[in-house]
């Protein structure tokens, strides 16, 4: 199993880009942590704050999935697992990459709305990671 890796991204500079590519039917997740660098990594809370994964055809283009929070793995989208120490796993299920279908060039952003009392990002909306999103044959 590989090891885990910390990335270090300026706010300003976002989103931090993620190109994903998997074969068509599968199932895609990864976990990850938002903190602040302050000297010592601090964990940015979760709490309150609003998700939206989009899928387009392209930058920019036609949406062809969009998903919010999931409380579980059966439907893709965000998945909190600790709110407290800001991770968040982006998900897809196999069934939505199908409908996806095959295609390079294809988009995705992970948006976060935090709420207006949030200690680290007060009323901030923030694309945090996106990428192309590669769907190939399963071989």
């Amino acid at each position: 199993m590989a090891t885990a890796q910390t990335h270090s991204v300026d706010v300003n500079a976002l989103p931090h880009i993620e190109n994903i590519r998997l074969p068509i039917g599968d199932a895609y997740r990864k976990l990850w942590t938002l903190q602040r660098d302050t000297g010592t990594a601090a964990a940015v809370s979760l709490t309150g704050v609003t998700w939206t994964l989009i899928v387009s055809d392209k930058r920019g283009g036609t949406a062809l999935l969009s998903k919010t929070t999931t409380t579980d793995w059966t439907t893709s989208g965000i998945h909190i697992d600790t709110a407290a120490s800001g991770q968040f796993s982006v998900y897809l299920i196999g069934s939505d990459v199908t409908t996806i279908g095959v295609r390079s060039g294809a988009y995705y952003e992970v948006v976060a709305t935090f709420p207006s009392g949030h200690a680290d990002f007060p009323s901030m909306v923030k694309t945090l990671i996106a990428g192309s999103l590669t769907v190939r044959e399963d071989t």
